[in-house]
This record gives structure tokens, sequence and C-alpha cells, in this order.
């Protein structure tokens, strides 16, 4: 790579190459000057530049390489891979595309998106509340938690089983029976025989 330091009077002009200045985020005809005394003022000038276009150099390979990530992350998560579909829930930067990847992920099974994806329907983040879809949701994953689960886990079961009855008593008899069928119908679909009702 060429890199041009000219000197100007007394200072010197560093040329920067264009897609490195484009990156760099330096407008076209920006300069990058330093005023030199001495020859060790010009090597110090020189390491500068050097360490800092490297460090450019390497800010854009980083995020080339983020970029081909998150591409490779997205086609498998249209394919159906459960972990790409949390992972870009997770890093979405509104409310709606969270949802949209937290619920393929959930009808597929994960009881970490039934959960996330019932308090984002209930809370509505950057997205209209629906309270029967989230508690629909966050009655399914209440129900999925198992003998094996862990301390921290049974914990989360609790607070999510104080929180669907909270939104219980904001659901008609009607929209209830609805989704705790709906539960149900979920749970015998894919072969899992518990059911949490909660107490109104």
């Amino acid at each position: 790579m060429t890199i041009w330091i000219v000197r100007v009077g007394s200072s010197l002009m560093i040329e920067i190459p264009d897609n490195l200045a484009e990156e760099a985020g330096l407008e076209e005809g920006q300069a990058v000057k330093w005023t030199v005394n001495d020859r060790h003022g010009l090597k110090l000038v020189k390491k500068t530049v050097t360490d800092g276009l490297s460090e450019i150099e390497q800010r854009v390979a980083r995020e080339n390489a983020r970029k081909q990530h998150i591409l490779e992350v997205r086609r498998r998560a249209k394919l159906g891979d459960v972990d790409a579909q949390v992972f870009l829930g997770m890093i979405a930067t509104d409310g709606l595309e969270a949802t949209n990847w937290f619920r393929r992920a959930a009808e597929q099974g994960d009881r970490y998106s039934m959960s996330i994806l019932g308090h984002l329907l209930t809370s509505g983040d950057e997205m209209e509340v629906n309270l029967a879809e989230g508690y629909f949701w966050l009655l399914l994953s209440t129900s999925t938690y198992d003998l094996k689960s862990t301390k921290q886990e049974r914990a989360k079961m609790g607070e999510e089983r104080r929180k669907l009855q909270r939104i219980a008593k904001s659901l008609t008899q009607e929209e209830r029976t609805r989704m705790e069928d709906r539960c149900h119908d979920w749970l015998e679909t894919h072969k899992s025989t518990k059911y949490f009702k909660p107490k109104i």
C-alpha cells in the first residue's frame, strides 16, 4: 500500500488511499497534518500513519467479517436453524424483527423463544400489544419446563406463572379458554403432556 507524506512548509500532509479514507469517514480533500521539526519527529509521523492505516484496515476487515457472519446466520435461520433464529432475535434492532425471529424459533419448540416472544407481545416493545397471543406463548413456555429444570429455570417459571396470572385477569373468559385450548393442542401435537392453567 502506498502512503504519501508530502511536506508543505513546516507541516506534513498525509495522503490516505481513497478506500481507507472512505472507511475512516474522512471527507474528500480532508487532510491529516502534523508539524515536524526533526528526523525523529518524521519517523514518528511515518510510524503513526502506518499504525493508523493498519488499524483502519483491521477495523474494516472485522466489520466485513461481521457482515459475512450475519449473512451466514440469516441464511441458516431462513432454513430453520433455531440457534440462528434466536441469535437474530437477540441482535434485532426493532421489536417487530425480534418478534419475527423469536416466533420462528418458538414454533419449533424453543422454550427460551416462547418466553421472550410472550414478553415482547405483552409489553408491546415497538409494536402493538397482543395480550392474548402473549398469554399463549408464556403459557406454552411454562408448560414445557421439566423435572430436570435447574433452580434458575424454576425461578423463571415461577416469574412467568405470576405474569400469566396478571395477564389472565385482563383477558376475557373466551380469550383465555381459546388460548388455553390452543396451548393444550400444541403440547399434544408435540408429544408433551404438561399443561399449566393459571389460577385467577
